[in-house]
């Protein structure tokens, strides 16, 4: 579809000190699978283009995939 072409799949870590970030990312993107840490949460996620600037500091080396 459209609105699938334009998402970008995901793995990053945001400290548990990013609230805002974190509501941001629940409210804007397609949460597929999140693990809360003591520390950090490591999200999956599908998120539009115009957002992935945002979370630059946060993606996981290991995985990065376009969808």
């Amino acid at each position: 579809s459209i609105l699938a072409s334009r998402l970008v799949e995901l793995e990053v870590e945001i400290p548990q000190s990013e609230g805002r970030l974190l509501a941001d990312l629940a409210a804007n993107t397609m949460v597929l699978e999140r693990e809360d840490g003591p520390e950090r949460v490591r999200i999956r996620l599908r998120a539009p283009r115009r957002l992935v600037w945002k979370l630059q500091t946060h993606i996981s080396p290991k995985h990065s995939k376009n969808s």
